[in-house]
């Protein structure tokens, strides 16, 4: 259940033996179940199909009011990949107003920041990989690695090594101005919708 996975958790709970539990235990299942299942609707939402269309099409402030898209938050990000735009829209199904617009800068070809529609998992202040001699401050974490988060630093966190923005330059991540990714970070909480096209 706290990763997500209510389907696998509904079929491990409907696999018991009643014989060996008392009837209130059984009844404790049985409403653990029906709770799950809740989570497992609201998480799918009746939004789906249409969110879906929306990933097909660029989304714009005249026309994000039409596809139904909710968040679980009063928050939706959109990144435009051929515009390398990053827009926050805030409110709620139906009712989204643009606030937010964010130069940014996506994955270079072969390491193409991918497409569809994820949700805000997590965040922290500060990375830096050695791989990549880099890091990046104000990190907001949508799919494994791929993150938003600031333009890229050296190790001491002091200068930035690449001021590249509106035009693909990273390894996959998208990379905003050092301000934009911190109101990013302060602003948008973990369950934000985010759709990628």
């Amino acid at each position: 259940v706290a990763n997500k996975y209510y389907t696998k958790a509904i079929n491990i709970l409907s696999n018991y033996d009643k014989s060996l539990l008392s009837k209130d235990e059984i009844i404790d299942i049985e409403n653990k179940i029906s709770s799950i299942n809740l989570f497992r609707d609201e998480y799918q939402g009746d939004d789906s199909e249409y969110t879906s269309n929306a990933i097909l099409k660029e989304i714009t402030p005249i026309n994000i009011n039409s596809f139904s898209i909710s968040s679980k938050t009063p928050y939706l990000v959109y990144l435009n990949l051929d515009k390398q735009m990053t827009y926050i829209y805030e409110g709620s199904n139906n009712n989204w107003s643009l606030v937010k617009e964010f130069n940014s800068s996506t994955g270079i070809g072969g390491k193409e920041t991918p497409n569809g529609i994820f949700a805000v998992t997590d965040r922290g202040d500060w990375f830096y990989s050695e791989e990549f001699q880099q890091g990046a401050k104000y990190w907001v974490q949508f799919m494994g690695d791929y993150l938003f988060h600031s333009l890229p630093f050296d190790e001491n966190q002091e200068n930035i090594v690449d001021y590249t923005l509106g035009t693909p330059a990273s390894h996959g991540c998208i990379r905003l101005a050092v301000e934009d990714a911190k109101w990013l970070y302060d602003n948008i909480d973990n369950e934000t919708k985010i759709i990628i096209n």
